[in-house]
């Protein structure tokens, strides 16, 4: 949680950063505990209108944004349409959840 507030993580931003900053948090937090803390398998991506998709932590993209943004404060260049579209292209629909809506996942159970 740290990070994310030192990102000024909010509802309000969009994708690419978003997932930028949960990447950097995610690996902090692994710095931090590597004896509980291991990499992550998938990142889980829930839009209300989409669905459950995922997206590849160790996608090149979100690699090369970690790498450039390292030691830069601000992240708002990633809130553009091609940084969006990129991200778009890396995301694969959960097996088996094929025209699911988030909403219908919380009534699951």
């Amino acid at each position: 949680m740290n990070h994310l507030n030192k990102r000024g993580q909010t509802l309000m931003r969009g994708l690419p950063s978003t997932l930028l900053h949960i990447h950097e948090a995610m690996e902090a937090a692994r710095k931090a505990d590597r004896e509980h803390i291991g990499p992550p398998a998938i990142y889980a991506v829930i839009s209300f209108d989409k669905g459950l998709w995922r997206f590849d932590p160790q996608s090149h993209l979100l690699k090369g944004w970690a790498k450039a943004y390292k030691n830069r404060e601000d992240t708002s260049s990633l809130e553009t349409e091609l940084a969006t579209e990129q991200v778009r292209m890396g995301l694969f629909k959960w097996p088996g959840h094929e025209g699911a809506r988030a909403a219908e996942f919380s009534r699951s159970g």
